[in-house]
């Protein structure tokens, strides 16, 4: 999940609202895939809630720029502190054929 301090990772989001997380634990070093969908879009602010079948996380996100949104987590482990996630391209129209 993305509370991990130090985690790395790829999210996708596409056209229709869902959501998926690879990346790599920070703590333990593991491989992190996580799912979900966007909850709330308000502004410039978004909810996405995510689930790796163990646990789920909500992230709050907020609108810097075009590109960087500043998040946190919130999950049955605390909330994380605040990191960022910057675009790198644009998302797939749906991730259910595209990923």
């Amino acid at each position: 999940m993305p509370l991990n301090p130090g985690a790395s990772g790829e999210l996708v989001v596409d056209a229709e609202g869902r959501a998926i997380l690879n990346g790599t634990s920070g703590t333990s070093g593991k491989s992190v895939h996580s799912r979900g969908y966007v909850s709330r879009f308000t502004g410039a602010k978004a909810e996405i809630t995510l689930t790796d079948g163990d646990a789920v996380a909500l992230m709050r996100c907020s609108l810097q720029s075009a590109d960087v949104l500043s998040c946190d987590d919130v999950s049955k482990y605390g909330v994380s502190t605040m990191y960022s996630v910057r675009r790198i391209g644009a998302g797939p129209t749906n991730l259910l054929t595209e990923h």
